[in-house]
């Protein structure tokens, strides 16, 4: 009987040194049965514990007898076991020296330096990035190479040192994390290239869960480049992805999602529909507090994008229960938001200034221009529908400097002076407003949007 250091028998082993199951001498026995493939066994690992186990049977000069292969295996499964929780004990402590590094120091350390290039350090990256995303995607993305530099060699190595399906895993997201914060920070043609490696690394690592994650980011850029036929698409598959895997938690995320994208493609009513079914089939037990009060937030947008404001103030009393308990002013100022707008749409024009107002100020405090800036529009917009012309050219001077500000890329910066041009000279229409807020709308998530003035 031959045999060799198969994927099937090194993922044996692994369950070995993992605790997963005790094996006898026997079975052990069985795994290999001749001294060229235990000599290729033992070189499955890093090299301090192939020689630590020559050491332990005396043979440093080759790969011992067959008789003393079940010893020879104990020792080394005990050692690779301790070998791997110091690697896991290590990793907080090498994940904080890498924070506090430039990015320059942390790709040169995790090549120079084995102890901060491990799995469990790169996991801890990953976990970290997310935290970024929009307080800072560039440090976000740069968190992302640092893992990808980590990972990389991983794809290649001894598959008993890091198994080939969970490095592809591990490096797929990893791509995947880099790409998203790209298109985050707007580099759309950049983040595509990262997260279509990513899926094809997915896709090799044969990751159900990895592949339905980087799915979803790529149905998210494809929503931010109107590219709405692919989004879907996508998001299709990572749905189905999600259904495989019994993740009902990331299944209503990406529902969401879907409704997200049929809204921003102009079919609002199936946003509607895909919202309240899942509202309707998971409700609060089966999802995530977060996701929960995503869906129920813009199930009351799209209800006001549909002309049924009554509706979705109605819904907007448990948003603003659930979102009470929260110390996030923000989320709680978009909310206020969706509340101007619907009761602006029900004739309350005085209360739904007076809380666009509000929502201008607000996001001016936390300095974030670009919702400022469209919320100001919108009360813009509130003063034309009352009448008060007046009103929407004073609001006009303070617009200005807001589109002016660093955060605002040209092309909004341009199409948002073009508006407040036009209310200083009490030349806007409402109509000519919802069109400049719905070019912003679109070309925060892909900058590369040229504004066309109306006529032009």
């Amino acid at each position: 009987m031959e045999t060799s250091n198969s994927h099937l028998e090194a993922q044996m082993l692994r369950w070995l040194a993992d605790g997963r199951f005790m094996a006898r001498p026997s079975q052990l026995n069985h795994l290999v049965v001749c001294d060229s493939c235990a000599g290729d066994l033992i070189q499955l690992f890093p090299d301090d514990i192939e020689g630590h186990v020559y050491d332990l049977l005396d043979e440093p000069d080759g790969p011992p007898p067959v008789a003393d292969l079940p010893s020879v295996l104990r020792h080394l499964l005990a050692t690779y076991r301790k070998w791997r929780e110091a690697q896991r004990g290590a990793a907080p402590a090498a994940f904080e020296t890498l924070l506090e590094l430039t990015q320059k120091e942390r790709l040169s350390a995790v090549r120079e330096e084995p102890s901060l290039a491990t799995l469990p350090v790169a996991e801890a990256l990953m976990e970290e990035i997310p935290r970024w995303w929009h307080r800072d995607p560039h440090h976000a993305g740069d968190l992302a190479e640092v893992a990808v530099a980590i990972l990389a060699p991983m794809e290649h190595a001894a598959p008993f040192l890091v198994p080939p399906s969970r490095a592809l895993e591990a490096l797929a997201h990893a791509w995947a994390l880099r790409g998203n914060a790209l298109r985050i920070q707007g580099e759309l043609a950049q983040a595509e290239k990262y997260l279509e490696h990513a899926g094809d690394l997915a896709d090799r690592s044969e990751g159900l869960k990895t592949r339905g994650r980087v799915a979803k980011l790529l149905a998210e850029l494809f929503r931010g480049q109107r590219r709405f036929e692919e989004a879907a698409e996508a998001c299709s598959e990572a749905e189905a992805l999600y259904t495989e895997t019994h993740d009902r938690q990331m299944w209503a995320r990406t529902r969401v999602l879907m409704a997200s994208i049929l809204g921003e493609s102009g079919d609002n009513e199936g946003a509607v529909a895909i919202l309240r079914g899942l509202l309707e089939a998971s409700g609060r037990k089966e999802m995530d507090e977060v996701t929960y009060l995503a869906a129920t937030q813009n199930l009351c947008h799209r209800l006001v994008q549909v002309g049924r404001p009554d509706e979705a103030l109605l819904g907007l009393k448990e948003v603003e229960v659930l979102t009470a308990a929260y110390d996030k002013p923000l989320t709680r100022c978009r909310v206020l938001w969706v509340r101007a707008l619907a009761l602006g749409d029900t004739g309350k024009q005085s209360e739904a200034e007076v809380l666009l107002r509000r929502v201008v100020e607000t996001f001016s405090d936390q300095k974030m221009p670009y919702d400022a800036a469209l919320a100001g529009l919108d009360l813009a917009t509130a003063y034309l529908r009352a009448g008060k012309s007046s009103q929407a050219k004073d609001l006009a001077q303070e617009l200005t400097p807001i589109f002016l500000r660093q955060g605002i890329h040209r092309e909004a910066t341009a199409a948002g002076l073009v508006a407040t041009q036009a209310l200083e000279r009490e030349t806007a229409t409402v109509a000519f407003l919802r069109d400049v807020i719905r070019f912003l709308q679109h070309a925060r998530r892909d900058p590369s949007l040229t504004y066309k003035i109306p006529g032009d």
